[in-house]
């Protein structure tokens, strides 16, 4: 017949068992700050997370201001968001579930595996692109890098750059890292990928 566990023994056994959970996993408080992470959780500050004056950041001011944003919520009202950050090249997506901690002024940070999968026709159509268009940007908001990008499918650097350039001009973006968070945080397309 099972006993009741003390208080501190079942939060022992809570963050034992988060140690051994196999995603990454991360608790903290309502200032962002880190209380707690797993060893896969503690692997996040290589993929787009840092510390700026003791609370958890992202690499960009907007990325920091967001997951700050999102963890107030979690903490104060209980609201449950996921956030996609990008790394300091605006590339590499990094998804977390930002959640709260029942009872607690304390939200969890939990890594999704990577950014959502949008089909190339999806972006086709939200962005008026062309299919090398399209491919690109699928392959940027997977991750990939445009120099790698081009290896794999077989096209020189320069024609990879070319598409890049003509997808700034099709949707107003300057940079990698906006055209990814544009294309991550388009309604239509996200209502796709859910």
């Amino acid at each position: 017949m099972p006993t009741e566990l003390s208080q501190a023994a079942f939060a022992g056994a809570a963050a034992q068992a988060l140690d051994h959970a196999a995603i990454a996993l991360m608790v903290v408080d309502e200032e962002a700050r880190l209380r707690h992470a797993n060893e896969r959780g503690q692997a996040l500050f290589s993929e787009g997370l840092c510390t700026w004056a003791g609370r958890i950041g992202a690499a960009s001011a907007h990325d920091t201001r967001a997951l700050r944003a999102a963890i107030t919520a979690a903490c104060l009202s209980g609201a449950t968001s996921t956030i996609t950050l990008l790394d300091e090249a605006g590339e590499a997506p990094l998804r977390l579930m930002v959640a709260p901690v029942r009872g607690e002024p304390l939200a969890m940070l939990m890594a999704q595996g990577g950014a959502p999968e949008i089909a190339p026709s999806r972006l086709r159509e939200s962005f008026d692109l062309t299919p090398s268009e399209a491919r690109l940007l699928s392959a940027l908001i997977s991750g990939e890098r445009v120099g790698a990008y081009a290896a794999r499918i077989g096209v020189g650097v320069s024609t990879a750059r070319t598409h890049l350039r003509q997808l700034f001009a099709k949707t107003g973006e300057q940079r990698q890292a906006d055209l990814i968070r544009r294309a991550l945080t388009d309604p239509v397309l996200r209502l796709a990928a859910a």
